[in-house]
């Protein structure tokens, strides 16, 4: 791994680093180029949260302040808008196993049209690359192989006709030039043994470059400046070795191009040269300072007036300042700028303002009057080992629940609280205190030393088996101090109690904290990514990772793909926005990625994560069985289709709008077309898709409506989705609330009969009380159909829906309630029918209602508002075995189809009698609420989304208050709930 790689992922509590800096850690030189091997074919999983995860190494700005792009170690590329901070794309080049794909340099050609990338941009112990994007597009245009080492740093000339690259140890400097058709070729080069992190132009055309220290010899590094370059070979104007420092690590001339200010990786110094001669002129006041650290990155206003600098120094309060010098020889002034970690990198623009770059990961922008414009903040939990974050990382006995500390970073500041999350439930808690038993990372029992922050820990006074200059980070011994897990810079390890070192694996990030479960199933990690990761015990294969977003949302998923996910809400995606897999097109092309959400037909599987958690692997291993894994499936199968909106949707004299889109196959073939109006799927009226132009018609509600089109392709990966809003047609009269209500008691076989006393007795309630004179708002009551016990088969349920679509109109609204039992076979939720016998899961496939089979006949009712209601509960022998299966079921049930939804989900102790009499609990607080409990803006009307917030609070409430047996329902708030249901104080009995 390169230094400079190593400087910026040490933290500043790191003893190392000054060691680090000085160039201790070298890449071996590379032997004659061979054959490049193709791009890696397998997927990558990555987390995607709209920021880097990882630590951004550098950014590059064009000419005229308008955009930013920025490098990061977690293998992407960012294209910003400078004046909004609005993310504008994610650049994508071919990466692959450890390090291949970080990114260190950045640089936009002055016109802003270019993007120019690298890094570790080949396979280990091959040669690097140099990647040229299309700024507007993202296209890969060229691509600069065979550089002998990886890329630290790029520049463009003021021309934009030539570009710099500074590359690690070997590799010296080399220059590329634009020839005819647009085509880079390489102009000249200088190779020298040194590590150099910086190149730089003058206006005239002058080239300056930095290079490292020898540690070996103790030869202090150099400032190299160069004829403009011209070829065939660099002529060397100046070399000087600077006073300020060993390790000269940027170098950058003033506006005039008289003078260079250059900073060192190993001190605070900042020197002043000359720019032609490069002898020394001065440097800058550092009186004041504090003596720690590094200012490696300097910078000039566009003035010239005022010299910057940042890096590993940090203030009193621990924090990482701008060192400002507003005039020549005058004092330092240092500026917050609300970072915890390294500042690495420094660009000024015309206008006045200091753009900035970090490793929290941050990046921001600061007025002339070097005020804040822009923070854009990591995206990730801060899991480093700060006092108090070993002993919260904490798990419960049974490994039903872990805990530790969210850490949030933003820049007004760190914020930390306590986060609980139940992995039987999958909920994230944010308790006031932390739950009793749980156990923290054991620390003692074996004589085990320098185990945090440094690169030589040791058992009894013997060495650990770690790699060169690689940290340790996070120690767990387990209770009897037979085994131990080491997390490090680069890996989790585990090790016996003699120091045999039993399997090792790599992480994508530092492993800041490890502990072991109570059971030895498990070594989980807390990475620098932010995921928390379990790693198997018995072998280091990784079985399942968590990743928290500091906003709540959160992602669960397996090796596999299977994935479970926070559900989407008025103020944040799902969770399954956070996860995609990356995809190489070959070296020559920009790479392409799949989102989790374009596999949620196949892969959203809570039921799986539950079934890994305990410790029952054989359904994931059915499933893959049928569907294949996500990693063979990517890699194996073509592009997922496109989908491409033309024209604008055109309202027809029928009242539909028709929607004109464009269907392009991209090897993986063209499926079904799915269409969503406000999150639920509908149907609507089009010919087969076929690649090429195609046509939908759809009647809308009045109103603005949020339309979503996204295609299926032959292989279960679906295209991204399509959004845009379409205007309805103003309703014409009232709308109409259409009604089907469906309880089952007596079901064929009596083992049914248990648990459910009151399923067709508050089928009954639900319709009597919406059958109320005057309770409905602004609604009259249409189709009100009640089906209970044998009335209430599965034939008669579908064929009650298929009549409810002839009647229900885009305006109208629409309940569906069932009331039963549930149950769930491969994780698709099944109602319970009357006629099933005891067949077990054969039973269920082939006579219960399907989740599949009823979306299918939702799609179908075209309502402005639906409301689906079900209060089923699990038998425990129809193939759901827990309660939680029936849940996990429900939930995919419900986001498949994306209506609003309220579910009971529970098993058949929630069955038992409420104490408002002959029903069942969920029921009566669903009614309560219809009449008016549930009017929380008091303005007394009931709309569907405080429906649902009244039940989700008070159901459980009641079930602890009057059984001790909390039950949570599920909600969603997809669908477009806002729309009233009833009148406060209407229907009186």
């Amino acid at each position: 791994m390169p230094a400079f790689t190593v400087i910026c992922q040490f933290k500043r509590w790191s003893p190392i680093v000054a060691l680090v800096a000085a160039g201790s850690v070298l890449l071996p030189l590379l032997g004659p180029a061979r054959a490049e091997p193709p791009a890696s074919d397998k997927p990558f999983p990555m987390i995607e949260a709209g920021m880097h995860t990882a630590i951004i190494k550098r950014i590059g700005v064009d000419r005229a302040g308008r955009y930013a792009v920025t490098a990061s170690g977690d293998k992407t590329a960012r294209l910003w808008d400078l004046q909004t901070g609005r993310q504008l794309a994610v650049l994508r080049v071919p990466v692959g196993p450890g390090n291949e794909g970080m990114l260190y340099a950045a640089a936009l050609s002055p016109d802003g049209a270019l993007v120019a990338l690298g890094g570790f941009t080949g396979p280990a112990g091959r040669p690097k690359a140099i990647y040229l994007l299309d700024r507007a597009s993202g296209r890969l245009l060229q691509r600069l192989p065979g550089l002998p080492n990886v890329v630290n740093h790029l520049a463009f000339s003021a021309d934009g006709r030539r570009l710099a690259a500074a590359l690690g140890t070997g590799g010296g400097v080399r220059v590329f030039e634009r020839g005819g058709g647009g085509r880079w070729q390489l102009l000249v080069a200088d190779s020298f043994d040194r590590q150099s992190y910086s190149v730089a132009f003058a206006a005239d055309g002058r080239l300056l470059a930095t290079t490292m220290g020898d540690p070996s010899s103790q030869a202090p590094g150099e400032l190299r400046l160069y004829a403009p370059p011209s070829g065939p070979r660099l002529a060397l104007l100046a070399r000087r070795s600077p006073s300020g420092g060993k390790d000269p690590f940027s170098a950058r001339f003033s506006p005039d191009g008289r003078r260079i200010a250059v900073g060192f990786a190993d001190t605070t110094a900042v020197d002043i040269v000359d720019g032609t001669t490069l002898a020394p002129i001065a440097s800058a006041d550092r009186q004041g300072l504090l003596s720690n650290g590094a200012l490696g990155n300097v910078a000039w206003s566009a003035d010239g007036r005022r010299l910057f600098a940042a890096g590993r120094y940090f203030a009193a309060d621990g924090s990482p300042p701008l060192v400002l010098w507003s005039a020549f020889g005058g004092p330092p002034t240092p500026v917050a700028l609300g970072l915890t970690d390294t500042v690495t990198d420094l660009q000024p623009l015309a206008d006045g303002r200091l753009v900035f770059a970090a490793g929290d990961p941050a990046w921001g922008v600061l007025g002339p009057d070097l005020r804040p414009r822009l923070f854009l903040g990591p995206p990730v939990l801060d899991h480093r080992g700060y006092e108090g974050h070993f002993d919260a990382f904490r798990l419960a006995p049974d490994g039903r629940w872990l805990e530790f500390r969210a850490v949030a970073r933003s820049a007004s500041g760190r914020t930390s609280r306590l986060a609980r999350f139940d992995l039987a439930e999958r909920r994230l808690l944010f308790p006031a205190a932390a739950a009793p038993g749980g156990l923290a990372p054991r620390r003692s029992g074996l004589p085990i030393d320098g185990w945090q922050n440094t690169i030589r820990p040791t058992l009894a006074g013997q060495p650990l088996p770690l790699k060169p200059f690689e940290m340790s980070r996070s120690l767990a011994v387990d209770a009897d101090g037979g085994r131990f897990a080491l997390g490090s810079s680069w890996a989790v390890q585990l090790f016996d109690r003699s120091g045999q070192s039993l399997w090792r694996t790599s992480v994508p990030d530092e492993a800041l904290l490890v502990n072991l479960s109570a059971d030895g199933r498990y070594v989980l990690a807390a990475l620098g990514d932010g995921s928390i990761r379990w790693y198997r015990s018995s072998d280091g294969t990784l079985a399942l990772s968590l990743f928290v977003h500091p906003d709540g949302r959160w992602l669960l998923w397996t090796p596999e793909g299977f994935y479970d996910g926070s559900p989407a809400s008025a103020t944040a995606k799902a969770g399954a926005s956070l996860l995609g897999y990356h995809l190489n097109q070959g070296r020559d092309r920009e790479a392409t990625f799949v989102e989790a959400d374009q596999l949620q037909q196949n892969f959203f599987r809570p039921d799986l994560i539950a079934r890994r958690l305990a410790g029952d692997e054989g359904p994931i291993t059915a499933a893959v069985a049928r569907v294949g894994d996500v990693r063979q499936l990517l890699r194996a199968a073509d592009l997922p289709p496109q989908i491409r909106l033309i024209g604008t949707p055109q309202r027809l004299a029928s009242g539909e709008v028709e929607i004109t889109y464009e269907l392009i196959d991209r090897g993986g073939g063209i499926g079904a077309v799915e269409t969503r109006l406000n999150g639920a799927v509908i149907e609507g009226r089009a010919n087969p898709p076929v690649a090429g132009i195609n046509r939908r018609r759809l009647l809308l509600p009045k109103g603005k409506v949020l339309a979503q089109l996204r295609v299926n392709g032959r292989s279960g990966v679906a295209s991204l989705p399509v959004t845009f809003e379409i205007e309805g047609a103003p309703a014409l009269e009232p709308p109409t609330l259409h009604v089907l209500a469906v309880g089952v008691t007596a079901y064929r076989d009596t083992t049914l009969r248990q648990g459910v006393k009151f399923a067709a007795a508050d089928a009954e309630a639900l319709v009597a009380t919406l059958r109320r004179p005057g309770l409905l708002a602004g609604a009259r009551l249409g189709t009100v159909i009640p089906l209970t016990d044998a009335d209430a088969s599965r034939d008669r349920i579908r064929q009650e829906l298929q009549a409810m679509a002839a009647v229900v109109k885009p305006g109208d609204r629409f309940v569906l309630y069932l009331a039963g039992h549930g149950t769930a076979v491969d994780g698709q939720y099944y109602f319970l029918t009357p006629e099933l016998d005891n067949g077990g899961e054969a039973a269920v496939r082939s006579q219960a209602l399907s989740g599949d089979e009823l979306r299918g006949l939702l799609a179908q009712i075209q309502a402005g508002g639906t409301l689906l209601l079900f209060d089923t509960c699990s038998s425990g022998t129809y193939g759901s075995s827990a309660q939680l299966d029936l849940k996990n079921a429900v939930r995919r049930f419900e986001l498949l189809d994306g209506r609003l939804m309220l579910a009971a989900a529970g098993d058949r102790q929630m069955a038992l009698e409420s104490p408002f009499g002959q029903r069942g609990i969920f029921t009566t607080v669903v009614i309560d609420g219809l009449l008016g409990k549930a009017d929380a803006s008091r303005d007394r009307v009931v709309k569907a989304t405080e429906l649902l917030t009244y039940v989700l609070e008070t159901v459980p409430e009641v079930t602890q208050r009057q059984f001790q047996v909390r039950q949570d329902p599920y909600g969603s708030f997809q669908g477009g709930g806002t729309f009233p249901l009833t009148r406060v104080g209407g229907g009186a009995p």
